[in-house]
């Protein structure tokens, strides 16, 4: 590959003052599943809240044929998925990097400090990005890596580890930061990085600024989003479904191909793909969300419909041992929190979703975290962090 010079490491101090051009690198939209796609346009409206530039460096994605200006379709995402074939995984990995570097290569950091904000990312991703780094040695480039699922947990944990320890090395003192946007996730990687992290507030994918349709009288709609994978509950639903009840109407997606049984819940299947009106349609409609999610993979990770189901100022239900239930502890919703098992499951589902009481102090939560999950928040969040690690640099 060339090695021509580029404008990472033609860098020169830049004015203490000097605002960042935070640089989103996204691997994969997913097709517009997930919240990628609105989590990134919300980082964006923060950086402008800060009055700072923001691109987003992206792979092509066919759902995809109207991005914002400012992103750029420059990325190969390669195949680096650690179950193929391993010649095609690490050709995948250099189209990655190949591509990675020639986009950060075009950006003049020697006019600006450079944010790059990574998230989304598995291990070879990571390591070109380690590889591009060392390869520059860009002196005013930061990078801010987010991290919220357990990798900490998970086989590869060390290659995480080292890779944070190589790209920190690359890097100026102050210059490399983790982030989570989970307080339990925050502490478990502060111990097992040996690195302080910082904990941002969670950004939604969709407006939640919808109007509270009044419930049915008598039917209680409990609708159980997103793609039925057996980390979100599938086998749960398929439990709930079978049991008798004449109250409950249980909403999913089409694939999870839930059916009714005599005497048992109703059953509503709806598109796998929903749009943003039709998801806050549903949002709205719903008495009950359900989120009966695994234990170990949500122990501390976060949940992006959890987040938009109190800021609707909806009822979530959820699995206990979860972070979901660790955060409805601290908001005395402990009521909300079962065992999907539980033989009065039926009768409980019907009492949280007409108990007052459970309602008001939804409402509380709801004004908690609509003070704090905001655009605003987020963008207070990462200029004191910006600050700081300026600060840091300066003084080394």
């Amino acid at each position: 590959m060339a090695t021509t010079p580029s404008a990472m490491n033609k860098d020169l101090p830049l004015p203490e003052d000097a605002s960042p051009l935070l640089t989103s690198i996204i691997p994969n939209l997913h097709g517009g599943r997930g919240h990628v796609y609105g989590y990134h346009c919300a980082v964006a409206e923060a950086a402008k809240h800060l009055g700072w530039k923001h691109i987003a460096l992206v792979t092509p994605d066919p759902a995809f044929t109207n991005l914002p200006e400012s992103w750029r379709i420059c990325l190969d995402q390669g195949n680096t998925d650690l179950k193929i074939n391993p010649f095609r995984k690490l050709k995948g990995a250099y189209r990655w990097f190949t591509t990675l570097d020639r986009a950060l290569r075009e950006i003049p950091t020697h006019k600006q400090p450079t944010v790059i904000l990574f998230e989304g990312f598995g291990s070879l991703q990571l390591g070109g990005l380690a590889a591009t780094l060392l390869l520059n040695r860009p002196a005013n480039t930061h990078v801010w890596l987010l991290y919220y699922t357990d990798v900490h947990r998970s086989r590869i944990s060390n290659i995480y580890l080292l890779l944070n320890k190589l790209i920190k090395n690359i890097l100026r003192e102050g210059h490399f930061q983790l982030l989570t946007d989970s307080e339990l996730l925050a502490e478990s990687f502060a111990d097992y990085f040996g690195e302080p992290v910082t904990h941002v507030p969670m950004l939604p994918g969709s407006s939640p600024a919808i109007l509270d349709l009044p419930p049915t009288k008598t039917d209680i709609l409990c609708w159980w989003p997103g793609e039925p994978r057996w980390e979100k509950g599938l086998a749960v639903m398929q439990h709930l479904s079978t049991l008798p009840s004449q109250a409950l109407v249980l909403l999913a997606a089409e694939d999870s191909n839930l059916t009714s049984t005599p005497g048992g819940s109703r059953i509503q299947l709806l598109p796998m793909h929903l749009s943003e009106e039709e998801y806050l349609h549903w949002l709205a409609a719903s008495d009950l969300i359900l989120l009966p999610y695994d234990q170990n993979t949500y122990q501390e990770r976060t949940s992006g419909i959890f987040l938009e189901t109190i800021l609707a100022g909806k009822i979530p239900v959820v699995s206990q041992g979860t972070w979901m239930a660790w955060q409805l502890s601290q908001h005395q919703l402990s009521e909300l929190v079962v065992d999907w098992y539980r033989n009065d499951l039926i009768e409980h589902l019907s009492f949280c979703a007409r108990d007052p009481n459970l309602a008001e102090k939804i409402k509380k939560m709801q004004r908690h975290f609509q003070r704090i999950h905001t655009v605003d928040g987020y963008a207070a969040a990462i200029k004191a962090l910006f600050a700081r690690s300026q600060n840091r640099n300066t003084h080394h």
